[in-house]
């Protein structure tokens, strides 16, 4: 059940992206809220496993054990979403000004290097 609410959607977003030919706003706007989310995967990536395990050895040592799987997953994400974006904001909300600095620095370096062997 759990697989059908998210991968119906899923593939829904994903057919009408490819198959639809004029830029619709709704899409656009889907696009680039997906696009924002994408700047934060890395941080979901790393962090959301120890945040996960965390919270299922709470529950655990607890002796609070739920019975509804679906909840608790729900619970889970509540819980981990807002932790792993204040992560992100933390530690990589920068990278892409670092990155384009170091990118202008070695295109400088390689343009010198360049006109000195010329």
């Amino acid at each position: 059940m759990l697989t059908a609410f998210m991968a119906i959607p899923a593939a829904l977003y994903v057919m009408s992206a490819l198959t639809v030919k004029s830029d619709l706003p709704i899409l656009r706007r889907l696009i680039d809220y997906g696009a924002k989310i994408g700047q934060w995967s890395f941080s979901i990536y790393v962090y959301h496993l120890p945040i996960v395990i965390a919270i299922l050895y709470t529950i655990e040592w607890s002796g609070v054990a739920p019975r509804n799987l679906p909840l608790l997953t729900y619970l889970t994400l509540i819980a981990t979403v807002p932790f792993t974006i204040f992560l992100w904001w933390l530690t990589e909300r920068r990278t892409g000004i670092i990155r384009k600095a170091l990118f202008t620095l070695l295109r400088g370096i390689r343009a010198r290097q360049a006109y000195a062997q010329a």
